[in-house]
């Protein structure tokens, strides 16, 4: 088999000599000698015997492509890919077949659509080369596709195409999942957060319910609000707990007099009756037993009564007591759950903020999982 010449090499001689960033303007002609001129022609023989290596295993591309996606589904098993990651494995895997078309049967093996296709890849690769797409541009399209087709029939771009392509299907090279532990770490972070989230909601709906409370002792008119209805009442007490006092202690005497006179009358009624017994009548001057129980039924009356109105102002007394005792403590509670709101909702947004670094954290490592599965 006679030696290719240095024209067969020349996307080899692109990449490894490169032009300048800025070339004086030249005739194809001209560059493709210029390259030609620099060709190590030694290594085409390197690009034959890969190319003639045995046929890509379709396993080795399918379990390549594979890899793309990284969520699955929980019952069973299977991958379930988002629309980019889906687009990716479609893209992929006709990339692969078409590389793997190429690589067994040549550039002239190839559909007219599958040329069209690897040209373009050649022009995209020596598009990213600042000096090799100022020549591309000087090209006319007759020219560019020869440019393109004498490299896509060049024995060693298959040859090293082929070497590119084995290291990508390497099985032990499979893709870094950064995504995996950084979900995990979201997980983790949000399942704190939800749980600092309860801790505040907790202590949140004390705090409401202290403030309620609490507003029943305050005086919101001159803010457009209202008095509240323990502040009125607590009011109303103290402006009246001297009387009521007074009131008291005039009813806890008139009670002790009135206990006396039962015990009194009780026992006139028992010398009366006595009386009646040992002698059949009553004595000159002893009142008649009837008016006697008719006095003790009214005295007793009396102690009812007044019990009833010592009790009614015993208990407002204990009342008035109650509700200072009540705002006090309504007050306290106040400043230690003001204290611990504040804990709590610093506890909370450090864990949001914790949150927030980790999604920032699984946004990067989707962006280089999706970088990867790109190249």
């Amino acid at each position: 088999m006679p030696e290719p010449t240095a024209a067969e090499v020349l996307p080899k001689a692109i990449v490894r000599e490169g032009l300048p960033a800025t070339p004086a303007a030249r005739t194809p002609e001209a560059v493709a000698v210029t390259i030609i001129e620099k060709a190590d022609q030694g290594v085409w023989r390197q690009g034959l015997e890969l190319a003639r290596r045995p046929p890509l295993e379709d396993e080795k591309i399918a379990n390549r492509v594979e890899q793309i996606g990284i969520e699955r589904d929980p019952n069973t098993g299977i991958k379930t890919r988002n629309i980019q990651e889906f687009a990716r494995y479609n893209e992929a895997k006709e990339a692969a077949n078409l590389v793997k078309k190429f690589l067994e049967k040549g550039f002239d093996g190839m559909t007219n659509a599958e040329k069209t296709e690897l040209r373009k890849a050649v022009w995209a690769e020596a598009g990213l080369r600042p000096s090799l797409a100022a020549e591309l541009a000087r090209m006319t399209p007759a020219e560019r596709i020869a440019f393109a087709e004498r490299a896509l029939n060049n024995p060693e771009l298959a040859g090293f195409a082929r070497q590119i392509f084995e290291e990508i299907l390497d099985p032990s090279k499979v893709l870094a999942d950064a995504v995996t532990p950084a979900q995990e770490a979201l997980e983790i972070t949000e399942f704190e957060r939800d749980g600092k989230k309860g801790e505040f909601d907790e202590v949140k709906h004390r705090w409401d319910r202290n403030n309620t409370q609490l507003a029943e002792f305050e005086d919101q008119s001159a803010t457009g609000g209202t008095k509240g209805a323990r502040l009125i009442e607590l009011e109303k007490l103290t402006a009246d707990e001297s009387t009521l006092k007074a009131e008291l202690q005039t009813r806890q005497q008139r009670l002790r007099t009135a206990k006396d006179r039962v015990d009194d009358l009780t026992s006139e009624l028992q010398t009366t009756t006595a009386t009646m017994m040992t002698r059949g009548g009553i004595l000159s001057g002893q009142r008649p037993p009837t008016e006697i129980q008719a006095d003790i039924t009214q005295a007793k009356k009396d102690i009812r009564n007044l019990e009833d109105e010592i009790n009614e102002r015993e208990a407002k007394l204990a009342r008035k007591i109650q509700l200072e005792q009540e705002k006090q403590q309504v007050e306290q509670r106040k400043t230690e759950l003001d204290r611990e709101k504040r804990e709590k909702e610093l506890e909370l947004k450090k864990a949001e903020s914790e949150v927030n670094k980790r999604k920032k954290e699984l946004a990067d490592a989707k962006a280089l999982r999706e970088s990867q599965e790109k190249d």
